[in-house]
């Protein structure tokens, strides 16, 4: 997003934006990590403290507080889907160009983090390169 807005051609008319391009619940995103891994993913609430420690040799220390902060607002604003703000926008797709990335899109991207492994892409037979 910043180097969209860094060669934009005019000066960007916002100095912030909101950058929602999808809403899952932690039941979504479960079931989506289990459709991209092709195995059952459980979503079990465990302590902040927990989380911290399962991931911090993982994930960079900035990256942890910032996703630890993130998440405990998400878990206890009593702020649903819709509500006060949180509607997905077309702000990615419009400063961009590009849709945003989809929560499946980024696990298939990254599926090795998972535990799972990537599918080869399949060619066609016969031409092309």
């Amino acid at each position: 997003m910043g180097a969209a807005l860094l060669v934009a051609p005019e000066v960007p008319e916002r100095k912030e934006y909101a950058l929602i391009g999808e809403l899952p619940t932690v039941r979504e995103i479960a079931n989506t990590l289990s459709a991209v891994l092709k195995r059952p993913i459980k979503y079990v609430n465990i302590p902040d403290e927990r989380w911290v420690q399962a991931v911090q040799d993982r994930i960079n220390g900035h990256a942890v507080d910032h996703l630890s902060s993130l998440w405990r607002f998400f878990r206890t604003s009593g702020i649903k889907k819709s509500e006060n703000g949180f509607v997905v926008t077309d702000t990615i797709e419009r400063l961009t160009g590009a849709p945003p990335q989809t929560l499946e899109q980024f696990f298939q991207a990254n599926v090795e983090s998972f535990g799972g492994i990537r599918q080869a892409r399949h060619r066609g037979l016969g031409g092309g390169a």
